[in-house]
């Protein structure tokens, strides 16, 4: 995905913006509903927790 590449070169607000972009165009696409999104974003949160540490997996390996 370029968008994210291109976030993770220059982690800028601007670059943020673009991902949402590419997020809130895949959404209309499916034809699901923004709020639709959040609501399972929440109840993921809830269930797994976020990245408030800032910690993010980059890559997984499996042996």
């Amino acid at each position: 995905m370029g968008e994210a590449a291109e976030f993770e070169a220059e982690p800028s607000i601007d670059e943020l913006a673009d991902l949402m972009e590419v997020v809130l165009g895949i959404c209309q696409v499916k034809g699901w509903k923004s709020g639709e999104l959040e609501q399972v974003r929440l109840r993921k949160h809830e269930e797994r927790g976020g990245f408030e540490k800032e910690r993010i997996l980059k890559r997984v390996s499996y042996r």
